[in-house]
């Protein structure tokens, strides 16, 4: 086989993967299929014409051909940044700048030694930016990533063997240059190896895809229940010294059903949209915030006490009570009811933290649209029993939008946050303590002073 013949196959691989990759886009719509499509497309189109010099004019087989093999590499680079999800820089037309440039100068035009060289170290510095853009900030599948690369680096390391080789021979056309068939075949190895890495990575990308979905709520974003519970699993195997008990916070929207029956189930899909995102921005990176199910949501995070726990949803529930939700031209008002429970990470059960928590974070509604709150009682030794003082409060009368009553989206009533520890003999903090028996009644028991209420 001549190296004509070896030009001419590695046009033909190259243009099979380009229609498949087209069509794969075509299905998927993901841009770096096209982009890579057209790379290889150029690619073969390009060393085709290389491979006909002779039977075409040859500024079609020199100038045309060689620009649009490098196109194509620059096309490659692109498609990585998109696969990425990151902007498309210009640098990917170095390589066929590098040969545009390298052409205006008569003895490289004149040359075809010099031509081969160009050509070389021009897909050289393309492999070595493709092998930039793959490695850079990727913490995600670093294995195949450097499979890859590891591969591509071949690609540049055989064109710059051919490179040097064409320079010292001198070689006048492609039958004078013998050796460059060997390393035409190497070369074409690491291609079909480049393919199936990457290949790979894209299979890596679908499995990530799958993965996120079955943990991710389709409505709100946040996690699912399923999430959290991995969320879980994985917080408990942190070793995490400053921070050794796991906190559960439940969240329980007020007047939910009222919302969606009176306002209508765009609007209550709004409300949950709207809360994810609250709860979201209100962690901060300091916990992971999913949706149970229904209106109530739930979010699991590390903490070094009950006092950090308290000062979080404190803040989703002030930031929520703040922030009126749009929904169309009206603006809702909603409160949100929390319930807090934390053990030590090492003996944490989730059945247990997410029972008491849900009990804790759900009011009892009374006829007239009154509510009242009250801790459950203690379902083991282990946990401390705690409840809080009823207070019947009548919702507000303020004016709201047609079809949306104060009832229903929770008036300006602010809700009560509930703690419970399940951490075996942790005594209450003194200051929240202090703060109950501010609003206990004097008949209230010293266990009763174990519960603590928040923005009552």
């Amino acid at each position: 086989m001549d190296i004509v013949t070896g030009f001419m196959i590695w046009a033909a691989e190259a243009s099979t993967l380009g229609v498949l990759l087209w069509t794969r886009w075509y299905y998927e719509r993901q841009p770096y299929y096209l982009s890579w499509g057209g790379g290889f497309l150029l690619h073969g189109a390009g060393v085709a014409l290389i491979a006909l010099r002779g039977s075409t004019p040859d500024f079609v087989s020199i100038e045309v051909a060689n620009t649009a093999a490098l196109t194509g590499i620059g096309l490659w680079i692109a498609g990585m940044l998109q696969f990425d999800n990151k902007r498309v820089e210009p640098f990917v037309a170095i390589p066929a700048l590098v040969w545009i440039a390298g052409m205006f100068l008569t003895p490289v035009r004149e040359t075809f030694a010099y031509r081969v060289a160009l050509f070389n170290v021009a897909a050289a510095i393309g492999y070595g930016i493709l092998i930039a853009v793959t490695l850079y900030r990727q913490p995600g599948s670093r294995f195949t990533r450097k499979v890859f690369s590891g591969f591509v680096g071949l690609q540049v390391l055989s064109s710059l063997a051919v490179a040097g080789m064409a320079l010292i021979s001198q070689p006048s056309d492609f039958d004078t240059n013998a050796r460059g068939l060997w390393l035409l075949i190497t070369a074409a190895l690491c291609f079909v190896a480049c393919v199936m890495s990457c290949a790979r990575l894209i299979n890596e990308r679908s499995e990530a895809k799958l993965k996120a979905l079955a943990l991710t709520d389709p409505l709100t974003g946040v996690l699912n229940r399923r999430g959290l519970i991995d969320e879980f699993h994985r917080l408990q195997k942190n070793d995490c010294a400053d921070k050794p008990l796991i906190a559960l916070l439940q969240f329980d929207l007020d007047s939910f059903k009222q919302i969606n029956d009176r306002c209508g189930h765009q609007a209550g899909d709004a409300v949950l949209v709207a809360f994810s995102s609250v709860g979201q921005m209100s962690l901060r990176g300091r916990g992971q915030f999913g949706r149970m199910g229904g209106e109530e949501f739930a979010s699991i995070l590390r903490v070094a006490d009950m006092v950090e726990a308290a000062s979080i949803a404190e803040a989703v529930r002030t930031t929520l009570k703040r922030q009126p939700i749009d929904i169309g031209n009206h603006k809702l008002k909603v409160t949100v009811s929390t319930g807090i429970s934390f053990a030590p990470a090492s003996v944490a059960n989730l059945d247990v933290l997410l029972s008491s928590a849900t009990g804790l974070s759900m009011p009892q509604r009374l006829p007239g649209g009154t509510v009242r709150r009250s801790a459950m009682t203690a379902r083991s030794p282990s946990c401390r029993r705690s409840t809080a003082p009823n207070r019947t409060r009548p919702t507000s009368t303020a004016k709201q939008p047609a079809g949306c009553s104060a009832e229903a989206n929770g008036g300006d009533r602010p809700p009560l946050t509930i703690f419970r520890s399940l951490e075996p003999e942790a005594p209450a903090p003194k200051a929240f303590t202090d703060t109950l028996s501010h609003h206990s009644s004097p008949a209230t028991s010293a266990s009763e002073k174990n519960a603590i209420a928040i923005g009552t």
